[in-house]
């Protein structure tokens, strides 16, 4: 090939890959309401006629804008979908599907609530086969998504970073440390985690739970997040351990 045509052939591929990422980059994220599971769930996507759509599932009090906003703006290429959602209880997934306003309650199996919440948003959507990624404790619940018998056919890939299998005192001690979110946390957190629950008073309330409920996983059920799960699941996964996990 001649340097003319290699520099053409180079600068044609350039210039249609940077046409492509425009046109994505630029395609707005669609918000839905999505009742399933007697839950009123916010649902934020990206690219939702995508053939390869991925479940986004958020870590502890966060919710699809909070952990997901650079993915949904930015997309992942032309191929692949993004649905991120506020977990049940959390954000504007505050709403029983018969309008009653509530705020989440964390029951011992919360884990595997979530993981059968986002298979239920996925099927109300019409979506029988999709990839599940998930974000510290999202990526505990996609875990048992991933193994549960009733779900599990559904989801071809799974990648998860940030989640664990146990808990230990250490980290009760650690849940404790910052149980109290005034005093705790760093402001940038605790501005952005409030506006996403309704305030302050809310936060506080749902981190109390949140601690009291990993209290019980510990002392209840062994430490057991999703360890005994893990065996169950069969389909490709990606774990990702970042520098600072």
């Amino acid at each position: 090939m001649s340097t003319l045509s290699m520099l053409t052939s180079t600068t044609s591929s350039l210039t249609r890959r940077r046409f492509l990422q425009r046109r994505y980059l630029s395609a707005a994220v669609v918000s839905r309401e999505v009742n399933a599971r007697n839950c009123r769930f916010n649902v934020l996507q990206n690219n939702p006629d995508a053939p390869h759509q991925i479940l986004c599932l958020p870590g502890s009090l966060g919710t699809a804008s909070t952990d997901f906003s650079v993915q949904l703006s930015n997309g992942i290429g032309e191929k692949f979908g993004l649905v991120a959602i506020d977990p049940r209880g959390l954000g504007r997934s505050n709403m029983t599907t018969d309008g009653k306003q509530f705020v989440r309650e964390y029951p011992a199996d919360f884990y595997l609530q979530d993981a059968l919440d986002g298979a239920g948003i996925m099927k109300a959507l019409g979506y029988n086969e999709y990839s599940v990624m998930g974000w510290s404790d999202g990526a505990n619940a996609a875990m048992h998504l991933a193994a549960n018998k009733e779900v599990k056919d559904a989801v071809k890939k799974l990648v998860v970073f940030g989640g664990n299998s146990y808990v230990t005192e250490e980290d009760i001690e650690a849940y404790e440390a910052v149980r109290d979110v005034s005093k705790s946390w760093s402001e940038r957190m605790r501005k952005d985690k409030s506006a996403a629950h309704g305030g302050l008073e809310t936060l506080q309330i749902l981190n109390d739970r949140y601690t009291d409920a990993m209290r019980k996983i510990l002392y209840d059920y062994n430490g057991d997040v999703c360890l005994t799960e893990l065996h169950n699941i069969t389909c490709p996964t990606l774990i990702l351990h970042g520098a600072l996990d």
